[in-house]
C-alpha cells in the first residue's frame, strides 16, 4: 500500500494502476478488487479515499488515526463512515479497525506462534477471553452486530497451520456454545463483512466525513509528523523517478502509435521503472522509515529503472526525429563531451515536453566552458545566460525554450566561441546591511538577504518577509524521542542559525540571481525570471524562484526555514492532499488535547503546495519540487522543515536512529498575490505551476559528437519540431499517456484526463481531435475505472468528446496509430 502524506496524485495513481493491472493480466474480472485495504500508513489522506473511489470499490478500510480521535470515535460510535470529498461527488463507505491491523492484546492466549496452543483445559479460558474483547471493546464501538476481528500481526503466520488450527478450535467452540456466547465466528472476506452490514442500502443513517487524518499520534508526545520530512534526498530521488517515468512513457506511446517497428520490447524496459516507482511509494518506503540497506535497495531499484528506460528513449527519439528509414540516431540525457572544455562543435538540444500544453519555459544545461551562444533550429540567437555553477568547474546556460508542443519537441544549438555574447554583469560583495534591489515584470525585490520588500506591481500589493534559518533540537530521551516516525522537539521554539549572509549578484538576459551563502551548511538561490510570457497562469515572471542547498546537520537538529510576513493568517493554513486539491488546517486543532500543543502537532505534509492568506486580499503560495512538513505556528509565519538528522531510535519499528548524513536540494516557487487572482481568477495556477516544476522541459543529446550532422546539414536528416498530439485546454491535465500489455485486450493506448479546476465549471474537450492534430486516429475508445480493469462503457469507434467536472478523471483505454 501507498504512502498517504508522501506520494503525489500522479504516483499513487500509477502504483494503484501497475498493482491492478498485475492482478487483472494474473486473474482477470476475478483479480479486480472491491475493498481498499490501507490499515498501516501513518494518516490517511482524503485523497486515497477518492482513488479508491475512482478504482470502483466498494469499501475502504483505515487502521491508524491518532489515539485521541479513535477515542472520540468509539464513544460516538463513528468508526465506520461514508468519506465525502470536499470538492467532488465521490462517497466510499470507510471502516476504521477498532485498534489496529493485528490481533488485540490478551496476554499469550492469541500469541499461537509464541507457544500457546488451545487444548481441551484452556479453551474455556480463552473463549471466555476472546468473547469478554469482542463485548467490551468492539460491540460498544459499532453500530450494527457484524464486526472484524483481526488475528495476526508484522511477522505472523509464518507457520499458518498452528495458527489456523488454534483458531478453528476457538471458533468451533464458541460457535457450539451459542446459548451461553450468543455469538457466531466465521472466517471472512473483507467483501463479506461489509457487504454483512450492507451501508448503501441506508446510506443517510450513516455519519459522513470530509477531511483527512494528519498528522498521526499513537499519543499526546508521540506526533508521526517527522516522516514528512525523514530521508529527504530518497523523497527527492522518487520525485525524479516519477518525471523521467513519464517522459519514458509518454515517448514510448507516441513513437509506437506512429511507428509500429519501434520493438515493442523495449516495453519490459519501461515496466522496471514503474515498478520501482510503485516500490518507493510504500509506507515503509518514501517516509525515509527504513533501514540504510533498505534505502540503498530502493535507490538501486530507481537507478535500474531510470537505466532502463534510457534505451527505449533513445530509440523512441531517433524513430520520430530520423529522416531516413534505416539511420538511427542515440540519444541521451547527459553525455560526457558537454563537460569537456575542448567541445566545440554546434551541439543540438532535444527539447521535449511531457505534459498536454503547449509550454514554454526555460531550460538549463551544463557546460565545461562559458563562451556560449544558443540558437533555434532556424540559427535566430536566443537569449540567454550563462551562471559560473557553484559546486563545480562548470557552467549553467539558462535559456528560454518557447512554445514547445504537448508530447512533442523543438530544436535547439549551442554554439561555442562567442566570448561576447551574453556576458552577464557579475556583482559580488558581502554586504553590511545594505539593501540589493532585483526586478522582472511583476516584482521589484530588495533584501539584505534576511529582510525583504516586495512590491507585486500587477496588484499593487506591497509585502514585508523575513526569511531565516532555525534548528529545533530533537528531543533524546527515552520517555520519547523525536526519530524516523516521530517529531518531538527538546523546547518550546527553535534556535537561529548565525547567519553574515554573503551576496553575489548576477544579472543576466533571461534571469536575474542572488545567491545567498549564510555558512557552508546553507545556501540559497533566488531567482526572478524575464520572460515575454506574461500569461499569468503559465508565465515564469509570476513567480520569485527560490532553490535552498542544505548540506550535513549536526545531530539531533531539525532545520527549517522560516518565512515571517506581514500576511496575517488567523492560524489558518492551507496544504494539498497529495497535490491535487486543497486542504484546510488550523492551529491547535487536534479534537481532545486542549492543553497540550506540541508544535509538531500543527505540521502537516505539503506535497505540491501550501499557502496563507489575510483578509486584506492578500495571499503568499508555495510550490514545491519535494514533500515537505510545514506548520503556521505563529500568525504571518510559514516555516519549512528542509532536514533532520537524529541520533536516537523512536521506538517504533525502526531500531535505528535517523542519522542521515546526505545533503539535499529544494526548489520553490514563491508567490506573492491577491486571494482573488490566485483562487479565483486563475484557479489552475497553483496546480500548473505544480507540474511545470515538477515535469519540466527534458533535453536530449546525441550521445556521441561524431553522430552529429553539421549545422548546415542538420535539417537533412532529422526533423527539428515534431508535435503529435494538439493542446488541451488550460483547466485539463494529460494525467497519462501511456502504454498498457493488456492480457485480454493487447497493447492499449492509457489515456486520463483530470480537470485541474478546484471550483471552477466542466471541461469540454474532443480527444479525437486532440490525438488526431497530426497524422494519429484515435481508432476506437473505451471508459474505464481509473487502474483501466473494469469498463464503464462499451468500446467505440465513434468520436470521443469528453465532459470532465472539476477534479475528477476520466480514463480511457484507446488504440491509436496512424
Amino acid at each position: 500500500m501507498h504512502d498517504d502524506a508522501i506520494p503525489t496524485y500522479g504516483a499513487a495513481i500509477d502504483q494503484h494502476t501497475t498493482g491492478h493491472q498485475f492482478l487483472y493480466n494474473l486473474f482477470g474480472k476475478a483479480g479486480v478488487p472491491r475493498t481498499g485495504w490501507t490499515v498501516d500508513p501513518f494518516g490517511d489522506s482524503s485523497f486515497t479515499a477518492k482513488l479508491n473511489y475512482e478504482s470502483n470499490f466498494d469499501y475502504h478500510v483505515i487502521g491508524r488515526i491518532s489515539w485521541d480521535e479513535r477515542e472520540r470515535r468509539r464513544k460516538d460510535k463513528t468508526l465506520q463512515f461514508f468519506w465525502e470529498n470536499e470538492y467532488t461527488n465521490s462517497s466510499i463507505f470507510t471502516n476504521i479497525l477498532y485498534d489496529s491491523y493485528c490481533t488485540p492484546s490478551g496476554g499469550s492466549a492469541f500469541n499461537f506462534e509464541g507457544g500457546f496452543s488451545i487444548n481441551a483445559s484452556n479453551i474455556a479460558s480463552v473463549a471466555a477471553e476472546f468473547v469478554n474483547i469482542v463485548r467490551n471493546q468492539y460491540e460498544p464501538a459499532y453500530r450494527t452486530n457484524n464486526l472484524l476481528f483481526p488475528f495476526g500481526c508484522d511477522f505472523q503466520f509464518s507457520d499458518a497451520e498452528i495458527n489456523f488450527t488454534n483458531m478453528t478450535l476457538l471458533m468451533n467452540y464458541i460457535n457450539k456454545n451459542k446459548e451461553k456466547y450468543n455469538m457466531n465466528l466465521k472466517y471472512s472476506l473483507l467483501t463479506d463483512y461489509l457487504d454483512a452490514i450492507n451501508p448503501k442500502a441506508n446510506k443517510q443513517s450513516w455519519p459522513t466525513y470530509k477531511k483527512d487524518f494528519f498528522p498521526y499520534a499513537d499519543n499526546d508526545k508521540s506526533y508521526w509528523s517527522g516522516i514528512y520530512t525523514s530521508r529527504p534526498a530518497l523523497k527527492d530521488y522518487a520525485r525524479e523517478a516519477e518525471r523521467i517515468g513519464r517522459t519514458a512513457d509518454a515517448l514510448y506511446s507516441v513513437a509506437r502509435a506512429y511507428n509500429k517497428n519501434v520493438p515493442s520490447s523495449l516495453f519490459s524496459n519501461l515496466l522496471l521503472l514503474r515498478e520501482a516507482n510503485g516500490y518507493v511509494q510504500h509506507h515503509d518506503g518514501i517516509t525515509g522509515t527504513e533501514r540504510e540497506h533498505v534505502i540503498t535497495m530502493y535507490r538501486d531499484y530507481l537507478t535500474q529503472g531510470i537505466q532502463a528506460v534510457q534505451e527505449p528513449q533513445s530509440v523512441c527519439l531517433s524513430s520520430l526525429l530520423s529522416k531516413q528509414p534505416n539511420k538511427n540516431y542515440k540519444f541521451h540525457t547527459s553525455p560526457n563531451y558537454l563537460l569537456e572544455a575542448s567541445t566545440s562543435k554546434s551541439v543540438p538540444i532535444i527539447v521535449y515536453n511531457s505534459l498536454g500544453w503547449k509550454r514554454t519555459s526555460y531550460v538549463n544545461v551544463t557546460l565545461a566552458r562559458p563562451d556560449v551562444y544558443v540558437t533555434d533550429k532556424n540559427g535566430n540567437k536566443i537569449k540567454s545566460t550563462v551562471i559560473k555553477s557553484s559546486s563545480s568547474n562548470t557552467y549553467d546556460v539558462r535559456f528560454q525554450a518557447d512554445n514547445i508542443p504537448p508530447l512533442g519537441l523543438d530544436t535547439f544549438f549551442i554554439h561555442f566561441g562567442s566570448s561576447s555574447i551574453n556576458k552577464p554583469t557579475r556583482t559580488e560583495r558581502e554586504l553590511n546591511g545594505e539593501p540589493t534591489k532585483i526586478s522582472n515584470d511583476v516584482y521589484d525585490l530588495v533584501t539584505d538577504g534576511i529582510s525583504f520588500k516586495i512590491k507585486n506591481k500587477k496588484t499593487n500589493q506591497d509585502f514585508y518577509l523575513k526569511q531565516e534559518f532555525l534548528q529545533y533540537d530533537s528531543y533524546d530521551k527515552n520517555d520519547q524521542a523525536s526519530g524516523a516516525y516521530i517529531f518531538r522537539t527538546k523546547s518550546d521554539h527553535a534556535d537561529l542559525l548565525p547567519t553574515k549572509p554573503q551576496i553575489t549578484i548576477l544579472d543576466g538576459q533571461v534571469v536575474t540571481q542572488i545567491k545567498i551563502t549564510f555558512s557552508d551548511q546553507i545556501k540559497q538561490i533566488i531567482r526572478l525570471y524575464k520572460t515575454n510570457n506574461n500569461d499569468p497562469i503559465t508565465g515564469e515572471c509570476g513567480f520569485i524562484e527560490i532553490e535552498y542547498q542544505v548540506g550535513v546537520l549536526e545531530g539531533n537538529k531539525e532545520l527549517i526555514a522560516r518565512f515571517t510576513t506581514d500576511v496575517k493568517n488567523n492560524g489558518k493554513l492551507d496544504t494539498d492532499s497529495q497535490g491535487l486539491y486543497t486542504m484546510h488546517r488550523t492551529r491547535n486543532a487536534k479534537p481532545l488535547s486542549d492543553t497540550l500543543w506540541p508544535i509538531s502537532s500543527n505540521y502537516y505534509p505539503m506535497v505540491y503546495s501550501a499557502s496563507i492568506k489575510d483578509d486584506k486580499n492578500r495571499q503568499m503560495l508555495l510550490v514545491s519540487s519535494a514533500t515537505r512538513g510545514v506548520a503556521t505556528l505563529q500568525d504571518g509565519q510559514l516555516e519549512m522543515m528542509l532536514h533532520r538528522r537524529t541520533l536516537q531510535d523512536d521506538a517504533r519499528g525502526l531500531d535505528r536512529p535517523l542519522n542521515d548524513t546526505t545533503g539535499v536540494n529544494v526548489k520553490l516557487r514563491l508567490f506573492l498575490d491577491s486571494v482573488d487572482n490566485l483562487e479565483t481568477k486563475y484557479q489552475t495556477l497553483r496546480p500548473y505551476q505544480s507540474l511545470n516544476l515538477n515535469f519540466p522541459l527534458d533535453t536530449f543529446f546525441f550521445s556521441n559528437l561524431e553522430n552529429i550532422p553539421e549545422s548546415s546539414e542538420y535539417d537533412d536528416f532529422l526533423n527539428t519540431r515534431f508535435e503529435p498530439i494538439g493542446g488541451l485546454p488550460k483547466n485539463l491535465h494529460l494525467l497519462s499517456f501511456n502504454q498498457l500489455s493488456m492480457a485480454s485486450l493487447g497493447e492499449q493506448t492509457l489515456l486520463r484526463v483530470l480537470n485541474i479546476d478546484q471550483t471552477g465549471s466542466d471541461a469540454q474537450v474532443d480527444l479525437s481531435g486532440v490525438v488526431g492534430h497530426d497524422q494519429l486516429k484515435l481508432k476506437n475508445h473505451q471508459e474505464t475505472f481509473i487502474s483501466a480493469n473494469a469498463e464503464k462503457s462499451g468500446r467505440s469507434s465513434g468520436v470521443l468528446k469528453a465532459s470532465v467536472s472539476p477534479l475528477n478523471i476520466r480514463t480511457y483505454l484507446t488504440e491509436i496509430s496512424k
